[in-house]
């Protein structure tokens, strides 16, 4: 059935020729239309990758995650407090730096040590990871097994995987997040590790004190030696001052040895303050870290996440499918939709013709070796596939208002289907009470003559060589109610370029235009006869027929060319034999 793109069908104007708009122009109808074609695959690409994740959410193991934060503060733990002013801004660095030695090997192996997780049955090893299991099997050796601190590390390496320590925002705080096949185990190792790094900060900052108070120690001896030097040597000078004469030079010397024993003094105090302040902090440490949120039981998995995982799913399918449709549409040679005629060939789609022989109750079959089958044109021209015809008809009528339009029916190669429509819009204007006359120009033996068994009758050939008046040469059917005007005989003696002489074909179709009111011209293919475009020149409209999944883009689009590049007359294009799965594939064109 064959069913017209626009139902607009009273146009003046003609269909812009060779203006072909780009056929990588993506506009919603074709999309939507691609994804119909191949909805079955896409189906198929959906359902594989829920049916996917799905199997992932059903056999993943529950993980959970447990988190601590840490709040890190250097100024509280200094062992040398500043003197003036205000206590200098904390590095944002250093706050980097701690999470980078939370994830450190050596705090983890002592996790890993102080709770023994090498003895925990999510990190122990299975027997296939022992060293050298698989060269020592193969040689026959016994296989040898992991040391102690190789397990730790093993292990070390394995809680690393699932630790992540991250800064919350500018803050201060470190953000500590673990992940485990168990809850409590989740939670456990979480606050293991905020515990190791508190202690450990807490071990070196009393390394570090007591380590200070031992070299403080040893310098205040040192000063408190050079005190008593010093008060030693003032002392003296008195004594040998109170002997001897006073002198200018004396009372210099006394004034300095006083200087010295009073710096030395304030150095030894302040000196021993500071001891006493270290002292103090040695006693009772401070720590430039504390824990102000301790890991809690997970009550839910935080993965797998299945509306991540599904979404993550649909997202993928969705490019696949996009992906799939695409190379589809760039593998396609072939024409499958009215738009991909249009953006081909620049002409304009007037309708979509259905593959009729694919429904039920009408076969195609060949009749005399050609595609034209007569029982089957008139079952397509009955009520109700004829309204198709019959816009087809009108719209030609309101491009041509001669007295007789010249009508002519050509494809670009043959056996596309184009005798069938050239036999139904005969009909459909037969059927409107006008004069109608069928021309079968296609030359070939076959067709719309031997349809007709008028194969051996005068006819086109016959009328061209003059050897027969074009009177004698036409056909009544009466069946049909219009005149057909044969092929005519294959032995005129004529050339083909001699027969389709464009001043013969002109003389003949103004003997024909007033006994008419239309003439429709079944003609051979493009790049079957090449004189076919001296009949075209004679013509008022010509249609162009291409069959659907059959015939190249390349050659339609060569074709159209060669049509639309010296005459104006071309009307447009019917997609011939498409496949009718879609329902709305003729009012858009897909």
């Amino acid at each position: 059935m064959l069913k017209l793109k626009d139902e607009t069908i009273f146009q003046n104007e003609r269909s812009s020729v060779g203006t072909a708009r780009p056929a990588n122009v993506m506009t919603l109808a074709s999309i939507l239309g691609a994804i119909r074609r191949h909805i079955k695959m896409i189906v198929v690409i959906f359902a594989i990758c829920l049916g996917a994740a799905i199997a992932y959410l059903m056999t993943a193991p529950p993980r959970y995650t447990a988190s601590t934060s840490l709040m890190i503060d250097t100024r509280k733990s200094q062992i040398i407090k500043p003197q003036f002013g205000s206590d200098p801004p904390l590095d944002a660095s250093i706050i980097e730096s701690q999470a980078e030695i939370i994830k450190s090997d050596d705090l983890l192996m002592k996790v890993v040590r102080d709770n023994k997780l090498i003895e925990d049955a999510e990190f122990a090893p299975q027997p296939d990871d022992d060293q050298g299991n698989f060269w020592d099997s193969w040689l026959g050796r016994a296989p040898v097994p992991m040391s102690t601190e190789a397990l730790e590390r093993t292990v070390a390496f394995a809680v690393s995987r699932n630790l992540s320590v991250k800064r919350v925002g500018l803050s201060y705080v470190l953000d500590i997040r673990y992940v485990s096949l168990s809850p409590v185990r989740a939670m456990m190792i979480a606050n293991a590790i905020a515990s190791g790094y508190t202690n450990g900060e807490t071990e070196s900052r009393y390394d570090a004190t007591r380590k200070f108070n031992s070299w403080l120690k040893e310098r205040l001896a040192e000063l408190r030696e050079q005190t008593i030097a010093a008060d030693r040597a003032l002392q003296a000078f008195k004594t040998d001052i109170n002997r001897a004469s006073t002198s200018a030079e004396a009372q210099v010397t006394l004034r300095n040895l006083e200087s010295t024993v009073t710096a030395t003094k304030s150095l030894y105090d302040a000196y021993l303050q500071r001891s006493i302040d270290t002292a103090q902090q040695q006693d009772v440490p401070t720590n430039e870290a504390r824990i102000i949120k301790t890991a809690s039981i997970p009550l839910k998995p935080s993965s797998p996440n299945s509306i991540v995982i599904l979404g993550l799913a649909i997202l993928g399918a969705s490019g696949l499918s996009g992906l799939y449709v695409v190379a589809q549409q760039a593998r396609i040679q072939t024409f499958d939709t009215a738009e991909r005629v249009e953006a081909t060939t620049g002409l304009r789609c007037l309708g979509v013709l259905p593959d009729v022989a694919a429904g039920r109750g009408l076969r195609l079959t060949r009749a005399t070796q050609g595609e034209f089958d007569l029982t089957l044109a008139r079952s397509v021209c009955n009520a109700p596939f004829d309204r198709p015809f019959r816009q087809l008809k009108l719209e030609l009528d309101a491009r041509c208002r001669d007295t007789a339009c010249v009508v002519g029916i050509t494809s670009s190669l043959p056996r596309e289907g184009k005798s069938l429509i050239a036999f139904n819009l005969a009909l459909t204007a037969s059927r409107s009470r006008e004069r109608v006359l069928l021309i079968d120009a296609a030359c070939r033996g076959e067709g719309l003559s031997a349809a007709f068994n008028a194969s051996s009758n005068d006819g086109l050939r016959d009328v061209l060589s003059g050897q027969v008046q074009a009177p004698d040469a036409v056909v009544r059917l009466d069946e049909f109610d219009f005149d057909f005007f044969p092929s005519g005989s294959q032995g005129s003696g004529w050339s083909q370029a001699a027969l389709f002489n464009q001043n013969r074909l002109e003389g003949l179709l103004k003997q024909l235009r007033p006994h008419y009111h239309k003439i429709y011209v079944d003609l051979p293919s493009v790049y079957e006869v090449i004189e076919v475009k001296s009949f075209i020149a004679c013509l008022d409209e010509v249609l162009l027929v291409v069959q659907a999944h059959r015939t190249r883009t390349k050659i339609v689009a060569e074709a159209a060319s060669v049509l639309s590049g010296r005459f104006d007359m071309v009307g447009g294009v019917v997609l011939n034999r498409a496949r009718p799965q879609r329902r709305s594939l003729a009012n858009e064109g897909l």
